[in-house]
């Protein structure tokens, strides 16, 4: 496999995968409307947490 082939698959399989990230954050905002309470937060925060280091990371 060529170097522009399996960036292309996993190019995709990232959109796939912040699409799902985009899905399952508005899943936990309406979770999060019917039952607030402090886990809520620290997944945020820990979500937050993480997608700060790959942004970094990309520069």
């Amino acid at each position: 496999m060529r170097a522009e082939e399996k960036y292309q698959e996993l190019f995709k399989e990232l959109q796939n995968r912040l699409k799902q990230l985009k899905k399952k954050l508005d899943q936990h905002k309406k979770d999060f409307i019917r039952n607030p309470n402090w886990s809520f937060v620290g997944d945020v925060q820990y979500v937050n947490e993480q997608l700060r280091n790959i942004t970094e990371f990309m520069k």
